[in-house]
C-alpha cells in the first residue's frame, strides 16, 4: 500500500487528481483488489496516459505515447513488444 500511496500523492501534487479522488480510488483499490491506476481509471478520475505522464515527469524522463496504428506494418511486432514491456514495467 505504501507504493500505491506514494503514487497517489505524486498524482495529487501533479494535479492529475485531487485528494478526495485519491481517497475514493484507494477505497476502490482495497475493495476490488486492483491497482490504484486501474481504480482511478474505473472511477473516471484519470486516464492511463495522464498517470504515466505524471510518473515519467516525476522521474525526469520523457513520456512518449506510442500508438500501434502509427507504426508501419513491418514494425507492428516491435510496437507490440514495446507495449508489452511497458505494461509489465507499470504493473
Amino acid at each position: 500500500m505504501a507504493k500505491e500511496s506514494a503514487i497517489g500523492d505524486l498524482l495529487v501534487r501533479a494535479g492529475v487528481i485531487d485528494s478526495s479522488g485519491l481517497s475514493r480510488a484507494l477505497e476502490v483499490q482495497k475493495k476490488e483488489g486492483i491497482s490504484l491506476g486501474k481504480a482511478l481509471v474505473a472511477l473516471g478520475l484519470a486516464n492511463e496516459q495522464g498517470i504515466a505522464a505524471a510518473i515519467a515527469k516525476s522521474m525526469q524522463i520523457e513520456f512518449l505515447l506510442l500508438s500501434y496504428q502509427k507504426f508501419p506494418p513491418r514494425w507492428h511486432l516491435f510496437s507490440l513488444l514495446i507495449f508489452a514491456a511497458s505494461e509489465w514495467l507499470c504493473h
